[in-house]
């Protein structure tokens, strides 16, 4: 199992490639950024915010992608990840060519965490229908496998279509970097999985609203991946505790309620590929504190 850290990116937070650099210094695997080009000022609270509101940060988040290869330019061998990319809003033959782009440059070093998103406004302004956002990410998946492993390639679906094309560059991973759905345990996210994903990203902020059963959702995963023709066990799972990203508390604090080397030990057991753990950005205090913690705690899993 390997370990890796999130933080918010945002104006007035710790920068990112400082965010990589440490992060890389200790023996951390990934880190991961995740995406929201605007928040309307009209954004329903979903249940799972109902105590703080949305966050402050979402009004203000760079492009993912964009981030992420200036992040892997400052560490050269730390990997990268989208914790959350909400691939419904992207154009399909765009989002094939940067993400392809973004493992080539760095030469093999991404992991894509999608998720189709929970905020029907935002997607409104993306022009994309709440409804069947579901369907056309896996529509998108097909389409961008299909470019990802041939010359050429065509498509003709509800959501996606082109006609035979050339489309690079190919990403360095084969046949693709790992591709791993974000959501909660439903039976449609999992039929999403075991037909076109590399595993799932569970969080602790879904958990904490809707309750978790870790070790029964994987069992139930594992048989709907075996019934889709496909080994459960070349899946790689990733866990996010994206909650301690929010927490603007003294390191101090953070240390009490931070996660502990049993519960490392935990998610190891059961399988999970990455752990990647919240880690405050509002000062640099609050983040070097922070990190030297989960170091010190995480530290039989680094490199």
């Amino acid at each position: 199992m390997k370990i890796g850290i999130q933080c918010v990116i945002s104006a007035g937070h710790v920068s990112p490639t400082e965010q990589a650099i440490e992060a890389e210094r200790r023996g951390f695997d990934i880190i991961f950024h995740g995406e929201h080009h605007h928040m309307p000022v009209s954004t329903p609270v979903p249940e799972f915010y109902k105590e703080t509101g949305v966050p402050h940060y979402y009004r203000f988040v760079p492009d993912p992608l964009i981030t992420l290869a200036a992040m892997a330019t400052a560490a050269p061998k730390i990997r990268v990840g989208t914790g959350i990319l909400l691939l419904p809003i992207h154009d399909t033959i765009m989002a094939a060519n940067r993400m392809g782009t973004l493992d080539y440059l760095t030469h093999g070093r991404t992991v894509f965490g999608l998720g189709v998103g929970w905020n029907p406004v935002e997607l409104a302004n993306h022009g994309v229908d709440f409804a069947t956002r579901n369907e056309k990410l896996r529509e998108q998946l097909r389409a961008i496998k299909t470019m990802w492993s041939n010359e050429t390639a065509s498509f003709d679906g509800e959501f996606v279509k082109f006609a035979e094309s050339w489309q690079g560059p190919k990403p360095v991973q084969r046949p693709n970097p790992p591709l791993i759905l974000g959501g909660r345990p439903l039976k449609k996210n999992f039929q999403t999985i075991a037909q076109l994903c590399d595993g799932w990203l569970p969080t602790d902020t879904y958990a904490k609203t809707f309750g978790s059963d870790l070790e029964n959702e994987l069992k139930t995963l594992a048989k709907m991946v075996a019934a889709a023709g496909r080994d459960p066990k070349a899946l790689k799972h990733m866990v996010l505790l994206s909650e301690l990203m929010l927490y603007d508390r003294n390191p101090a604090q953070y240390a009490k309620d931070a996660p502990t080397r049993d519960a490392f030990a935990r998610f190891e057991k059961l399988g999970f590929e990455w752990v990647v753990v919240g880690i405050p950005s509002f000062s640099r205090e609050h983040f070097l504190g922070a990190l030297e913690h989960i170091t010190q705690v995480a530290h039989p899993w680094l490199f």
